[in-house]
């Protein structure tokens, strides 16, 4: 929630949240979701 404020309020991605841009749909610079959450399975 702070970084997506953060995100919205700066109009600058936060770096904690880079990695989750939407650009890395664009640069086909995808994430595992498995390793983006803290959830096992």
């Amino acid at each position: 929630g702070k970084t997506n404020a953060e995100l919205i309020a700066k109009d600058e991605v936060p770096e904690l949240i880079e990695a989750f841009s939407l650009e890395r749909f664009n640069t086909f610079s995808l994430l595992d979701d498995k390793a983006a959450t803290a959830a096992s399975h």
